[in-house]
């Protein structure tokens, strides 16, 4: 189903691109263009707007309509294409994590950023030898080698939910593909509110709801990793570093083995001496106690000397 765009490209008069401030290609967003439609005819008609392609012979010629997104004018077949598929609350988001250099991202207890040299959102279409084709959402190229990096090969495709979730069908094609899935599931709170309760809005709700969407996934953006495959390259450094791992453990468990009979040792010779020590005490007294009878046996003697001397 495809994305409302909410923002395009535009040539002036010139039949050139018009540039920013940096010299790239300038995002004109939709609310900008409908309030410059409603302020100033005159410059609005000097624009015409195309689709955001890096590829500038795949851009096609797109229109602002009031509904809050650029409708493409016709197809490459000259057909009429709608572009009325997915909510603002979908292809908004979609806009919002695209703009974001670095993604906090919060999976179940876990928390880990992300940092990106680039999210794609044009030209995704990946397709498959079992004939199936997808177009993700996103996919995020990763500027650093993080652990999710090396595992996941350097990209991961990014899904935004917000009624409909990825199909069994596809994740598992990922899967055998070795390509991640990240969900976010936009919830109720998230939503642009009046789309989602059929009200009308104009071009400032749109900004205001860009603005909030902006605020929130700067912090943090709630997650789900759908499928989490390992590259050949992780896993042969992960096999690695297991045979590393596990031959550290067996030096540590040979050293402490060691450490332990020269303690049994150490234990062995302490004992020898307790033993040696206490049969000595043992002796001295058995000693003692023979003196202890001596003297009694002079005290004694003494005494009955004494009796007898009295009656002499």
């Amino acid at each position: 189903m495809a994305n409302k765009k909410i923002r395009a490209y535009a040539k002036s008069d010139s039949d050139n691109f018009i540039k920013d401030e940096r010299g790239r290609t300038k995002f004109f967003y939709i609310w900008q263009v409908l309030k410059l439609k409603e302020n100033d005819i005159f410059e609005f008609n000097k624009l015409t707007f195309f689709s955001t392609q890096i590829d500038e012979s795949k851009r096609a010629r797109m229109t602002p309509v009031i509904k809050g997104f650029f409708r493409y004018i016709e197809n490459s077949n000259g057909g009429v294409v709608s572009g009325d598929g997915e909510s603002l609350s979908h292809s908004i988001a979609i806009l919002v994590l695209s703009e974001l250099d670095s993604i906090n991202f919060v999976f179940g207890k876990v928390e880990s950023t992300f940092h990106f040299s680039e999210i794609k959102t044009e030209d995704l279409k990946i397709r498959f030898e079992n004939g199936r084709f997808y177009f993700p959402d996103l996919v995020g190229f990763f500027s650093n080698n993080s652990e999710y990096s090396e595992k996941w090969g350097g990209k991961v495709a990014i899904e935004v939910k917000v009624t409909h979730g990825c199909e069994p069908e596809k994740t598992q094609d990922f899967l055998n593909h070795n390509i991640p899935i990240i969900e976010i599931y936009i919830t109720e709170k998230l939503r642009f509110q009046k789309e989602l309760s059929k009200q009308p809005f104009d071009e400032n709700d749109l900004e205001r709801y860009y603005n909030f969407l902006t605020g929130i996934f700067s912090k943090k953006v709630y997650g789900k990793v759908l499928v989490d495959p390992s590259s050949e390259s992780y896993n042969k450094k992960l096999i690695s570093y297991e045979q590393q791992k596990n031959i550290k453990t067996k030096k540590l468990l040979a050293s402490e083995a060691e450490k332990s009979d020269l303690l049994n040792q150490k234990l062995i010779i302490s004992n020898d001496g307790i033993r040696k020590y206490k049969d000595t005490l043992d002796a001295k007294n058995i000693k003692l106690k023979e003196y202890e009878v001596t003297l009694k046996n002079l005290d004694n003697r003494t005494l009955l000397q004494k009796f007898f001397d009295v009656f002499k």
